[in-house]
């Protein structure tokens, strides 16, 4: 005949709850080991929400310009290199630009709202896809807008954009002059 020990609900339970802590230790420790030994090995110096502006280019060298012409309202168009083809960028096209954005004054990377202004971010070095002059980000400046329309693929351009055609003025009557450097990859459509 078998005889069978008595046990307490209570001491059933706590077995229970022992057995599973055991098993639960070892694997969230194996667990947890792996994750910090991935984590350790894919760790660097460097912040992850620290812009890198590394792949920059110098800009480009206005005192060879073919042509330089300035706007009646300011906006001053530095043709450094010429495109080819038949077409020009028309307001609604949609193109693929390499650009750069910069203070004049300082020649460091425009940044509006953690943003730069600029198609090699990251070390990105492919044109940005830009689907429609008005509906893109470069509307916000007339004078950019102004500047892209009728350029063709190949075509490198230096913008000067006057305070009021680009970054504003302030209630003083000052504000930062931006210059743009571009280069037309593409007319799309």
């Amino acid at each position: 005949m078998i005889e069978f020990k008595k046990t307490s609900r209570k001491a059933t339970i706590k077995l229970q709850i022992n057995t599973l802590m055991k098993f639960i230790s070892k694997s969230t420790f194996l667990v947890f080991l792996l994750i910090s030994a991935i984590s350790v090995s894919s760790c660097d110096d460097d912040n992850p929400y620290e812009i890198d502006l590394s792949a920059v280019p110098k800009p480009f060298d206005i005192s060879n310009a073919i042509s330089s012409d300035t706007t009646d309202d300011g906006l001053i168009i530095h043709i450094i290199e010429e495109g080819s083809g038949q077409y020009e960028v028309d307001i609604r096209d949609e193109i693929d630009l390499y650009y750069t954005g910069r203070y004049l004054e300082t020649m460091e990377v425009i940044v509006l709202s953690r943003s730069p202004q600029t198609s090699y971010i990251n070390g990105n070095t492919t044109p940005s896809n830009i689907p429609s002059i008005p509906n893109s980000r470069f509307a916000i400046f007339d004078g950019l807008v102004e500047g892209i329309v009728g350029m063709k693929e190949g075509e490198k351009r230096v913008l000067i954009i006057p305070p009021e055609l680009g970054l504003g003025v302030d209630e003083d009557g000052n504000g930062d002059t931006a210059r743009y450097d571009l280069e037309l990859d593409e007319i799309v459509l």
